[in-house]
């Protein structure tokens, strides 16, 4: 079966970095909420040999989170590598943390990707030591492992592009936690509003790629369920976006609470029987669980907008 730290990269870099630079307290679900929040949508996967389903619960927009926030991010590509090592040791020895995009496959301290799994991740870069000639560097689930230089250079230059990314936060005067906090309960609302309005044309998608996906030959059909499984799983997935809400303190309602949770348990169910499926060659029958989890969604949907 497939694991999941229900965290995300983007989101906890981005919480570390701004809490280490201004002192702030904000939360993992707090920047998740400020990057647009919870957002379902169905999409088809082109020009794959199977029929690839994405389910997407996370919307990040970097333009609404600057928006929001009023901090703009500036992605600074480095073609010379030496170049970029340098601006970065010059920046860590002032006790400032540099955020870099890296391929996770190629780094060797991450035991679950390294030369297993393809993908673009952040890390921090939070320490350089010059006897060792490396970098320490921290994500959402490991803290302060060492990497040397020529282990990032290949990570950071080998992530579908051959510069190397680093990305900075610009702060203005104009940032107030106070306000912020105050508006992310409209957030929630917006985002109930859109789904309810959106909910049953995104199921019929659903479905309506689910049944292609069995009318498949097995070995497609197999692929496509296991594909299925990674994208409800992925950390913009329905699962990882439904902890973030009920873990960002601004749903208090008991009843709301518990049908967020339903709606976790009906997404896991799925993936499992998706996976029995994908394991022992089997169609599975979708309308009947489909059915439920959109019934849940719809229930979340109305009682948000009752509540906030």
């Amino acid at each position: 079966m497939i694991f999941i730290k229900l965290s995300n990269c983007l989101f906890y870099g981005i919480k570390q970095n701004l809490n280490s630079d201004l002192n702030t307290d904000f939360s993992e679900a707090e920047i998740f909420l400020c990057f647009g929040g919870y957002i379902f949508s169905v999409s088809r996967t082109e020009e794959v040999f199977y029929e690839g389903i994405s389910i997407t619960g996370t919307w990040v927009d970097f333009d609404y989170f600057s928006h929001f926030t009023k901090i703009k991010f500036n992605l600074i590509n480095f073609k010379d590598s030496s170049t970029a090592i340098k601006y970065i040791i010059n920046k860590v020895t002032s006790n400032n943390i540099q955020l870099a995009v890296v391929n996770s496959y190629y780094l060797p301290f991450d035991s679950v990707n390294y030369k297993k799994n393809y993908g673009k991740h952040l890390i921090l870069i939070e320490k350089y030591d010059e006897y060792e000639n490396c970098f320490y560097v921290t994500d959402e689930r490991y803290k302060q492992e060492m990497i040397d230089l020529n282990d990032f250079t290949i990570a950071s230059t080998n992530n579908f592009h051959i510069d190397i990314h680093l990305l900075n936060m610009l702060y203005t005067e104009m940032f107030d936690v106070t306000k912020i906090r105050e508006n992310i309960p409209l957030i929630i609302k917006n985002n109930a509003i859109k789904n309810y309005g959106s909910s049953k044309y995104e199921f019929r998608k659903l479905n309506e790629s689910l049944e292609k996906m069995n009318m498949l030959d097995s070995f497609k059909r197999s692929f496509s369920y296991y594909e299925l499984v990674r994208s409800i799983k992925s950390r913009n997935g329905p699962i990882i976006s439904k902890h973030y809400l009920i873990n960002s303190s601004y749903i208090k309602d008991s009843f709301l609470i518990n049908l967020i949770k339903e709606s976790i348990l009906k997404w896991e169910r799925l993936c499992m029987d998706l996976y029995k499926a994908h394991l022992n060659d089997e169609i599975l029958n979708f309308k009947e669980k489909i059915d439920f989890i959109e019934e849940v969604e719809n229930k979340i949907n109305q009682k948000m907008l009752k509540i906030l």
